[in-house]
């Protein structure tokens, strides 16, 4: 019975890479050159992409020798024409190679020339409002490398420049939903740190870098990081649309796990900096609340509450 269905399911699966492989081989030459030639027009580079992204997920870690100039091709294309569907496809790339230690200073160095370009563009006046596309699929990136080799890109030189970035999105006019939730989903994979949850020696590692990371200096002086994505967090939480309930429940969960006396002294730093539209009882209600959730229920309940706060 299942056994047998799952031998099939895995028999297919081998089959299709099969069949990808040798297609692949045969196509890449004329989709580089299409990369080349037609990088600006939209909806080509939309195909390419889709085309390159399924031939990944079918033939997983077979794609490895198209890896370097996949990536490479993927690179230049965006530094001429920036555009999100080339995030798109390289975040399948660090969903597939990014927990084989020889790909990842490769890719990390990848994320980080795409990330030089993102900054470039979001540095831009209301830029966050006018390419919520691109920073979704730049901070989905950046996310997934959280969630695959932490420490690595954690510590690689775009990584402060990127959580700078992430902060500051939260104070501009962005209500973008899939944006905040990208942006969100971000914090929360920093502050959870288990892309090794099955491996405790290196969970443990993690986690203890996560926490370095997290108590660094922030931006102002005599601040944290920490502290700088609560505050951050909290603001989007009750000035933005209520995508935010969850990721933002999820993260204060996570950092309660990781330093708990600290994420405590965060969120009520964060509590004291909203503006006078969210009145006191409701901060109170959920700095009491949040600190006794030990789940993502009562976590999502507190979170509720005070992103009601201003609008009732």
């Amino acid at each position: 019975g299942d056994q047998h269905r799952q031998q099939q399911a895995a028999a297919h699966r081998q089959a299709l890479a099969n069949a990808w492989m040798g297609t692949f081989g045969k196509i890449w030459p004329v989709l580089e050159q299409v990369l080349t030639q037609h990088g600006g027009d939209e909806d080509v580079m939309e195909e390419v992409m889709r085309c390159s992204k399924n031939a990944m997920q079918a033939m997983n870690l077979a794609f490895r020798d198209f890896l370097a100039p996949f990536a490479t091709a993927c690179v230049n294309a965006f530094m001429r024409h920036p555009m999100s569907c080339i995030l798109y496809a390289v975040t399948t790339l660090v969903s597939v190679f990014g927990r084989d230690g020889r790909y990842v200073q490769p890719l990390c160095d990848m994320c980080e020339a795409l990330g030089n370009k993102t900054f470039e563009i979001l540095s831009q006046p209301n830029a966050f409002t006018q390419r919520p596309d691109i920073v979704t699929e730049f901070f989905e990136l950046v996310g997934r490398g959280v969630r695959r080799f932490p420490r690595a890109i954690l510590s690689a030189p775009f990584a402060d420049t990127t959580f700078q970035c992430a902060v500051a999105s939260m104070y501009t006019d962005l209500a973008h939903r899939e944006s905040l939730h990208s942006l969100l989903t971000y914090f929360d994979n920093i502050a959870s740190a288990d892309a090794n949850e099955h491996d405790q020696p290196l969970l443990a590692e993690d986690r203890q870098f996560a926490a370095q990371f997290i108590l660094s200096p922030g931006k102002a002086p005599g601040e944290t990081r920490g502290g700088q994505m609560c505050k951050a967090m909290l603001h989007a939480l009750v000035t933005k649309p209520s995508v935010c309930v969850e990721p933002v429940a999820a993260c204060c969960l996570s950092m309660k796990r990781l330093l708990p006396q600290q994420a405590e002294a965060w969120i009520g730093e964060g509590l004291q900096a909203l503006g006078p539209e969210v009145p006191n009882e409701a901060r109170r209600r959920f700095m009491q609340e949040m600190m006794a959730a030990t789940n993502s229920k009562g976590a999502k309940e507190a979170t509720r509450g005070l992103y009601r706060a201003p609008k009732s």
